[in-house]
């Protein structure tokens, strides 16, 4: 007699067979929309990330086992999670900023303004900034809640972009550092910035140091620092100041005590 070798017979109905392919499917589904940093980390509800997944606006996660995708293809994917980020469920959209008359500025408060990325700081010196770059600044300021340290040192910042950079931070409620040192800010930008902070609870440092800031200027900013709990550093060395307002300037960073 011929010996048969039979696989054991499958126990499971075709609709258990079925039923299971559809788990399979729905749990690849959902490590797909954990895999994109934009759907889950993001604003998106759960809701809203299910949609995504069924409606295709994932990009492919590889297989258990296989590498990560390339710096290319991530770059890929970065985009269309901003697209759908835009589009489909987002509780707060992003908000267009002003043209700031310099591209890259532009590509790159944008980029920072949508949230998909894992900073917390803007890192621009040195590149130089008009008014309209300061104009955008201020709009950035007003509608992020991810950046805590923003340097724009070096830019040949004046009087009227910092007033346009002070409008923003008096709206901001993430920022704990700002760096406007190196600029060429006098009085009038130092006031604006006073007037900000009497409205701003969030800021912990802000750098003015070599600028043009003059006793007025000073006077305005040690007020402020005076009556703002939250601010706890103020810089103001190799600014034009008399040696009358150092002294008041120094006993109010050591004291939070001002006396007109």
């Amino acid at each position: 007699l011929e010996q048969v070798s039979e696989q054991p017979p499958s126990h499971e109905s075709p609709l258990q067979q079925q039923q299971q392919q559809t788990s399979a499917d729905q749990a690849e589904r959902q490590q797909k929309v954990r895999w994109l940093p934009g759907l889950r980390y993001g604003s998106k509800t759960a809701a809203a990330e299910s949609a995504a997944a069924k409606d295709g606006q994932v990009s492919e996660q590889p297989a258990p086992g296989s590498q990560m995708p390339d710096s290319s293809s991530a770059s890929s994917s970065r985009s269309s999670i901003a697209s759908a980020s835009a589009t489909a469920g987002s509780s707060k959209p992003a908000s267009k900023l002003p043209p700031s008359g310099n591209a890259q500025l532009d590509k790159y408060l944008n980029y920072l303004l949508r949230g998909a990325h894992p900073h917390s700081f803007m890192y621009y010196p040195s590149w130089g900034m008009s008014e309209d770059g300061c104009a955008a600044i201020g709009e950035f300021l007003r509608h992020d809640r991810r950046i805590k340290v923003m340097t724009l040192s070096e830019n040949s910042i004046r009087d009227e972009g910092c007033e346009l950079i002070a409008e923003g931070l008096a709206a901001n409620r993430t920022l704990t550092v700002l760096d406007l040192s190196n600029n060429k800010i006098s009085d009038t930008g130092a006031i604006a910035l006073a007037e900000a902070l009497h409205l701003n609870n969030t800021l912990k440092e802000l750098k003015l140091s070599n600028n043009k800031i003059g006793d007025e200027g000073a006077e305005a900013l040690a007020a402020a620092f005076a009556g703002n709990s939250t601010l706890k550093r103020l810089h103001l060395t190799g600014n034009p100041l008399t040696a009358a307002q150092k002294q008041v300037v120094e006993h109010v960073l050591k004291t939070r005590v001002y006396k007109m």
